[in-house]
């Protein structure tokens, strides 16, 4: 997988930070914004307005952040 490679050339790749783009933020969230959990949550709540999109974002970011906690990471919309 991506992570598993990036992960794995750390030496010769290295990452500063890691950007999501996202189709749907909700009528709050239009500007880049830093990953939170909050943010994750609000992200959730609006599945309905781009269900053939956010779902597998959401499942990306979460896949990113798992492998990649220690990096910032920023969400654009």
């Amino acid at each position: 997988s991506l992570t598993e490679w990036l992960d794995e050339n750390q030496n010769k790749y290295p990452l500063a930070a890691i950007g999501h783009r996202v189709v749907q933020g909700g009528p709050a969230h239009r500007a880049p914004e830093m990953l939170t959990e909050q943010l994750l949550a609000t992200l959730k709540q609006f599945i309905f307005l781009a269900p053939n999109h956010l779902p597998e974002e959401l499942a990306i970011i979460h896949t990113f952040l798992e492998k990649f906690r220690n990096l910032p990471q920023v969400i654009c919309f």
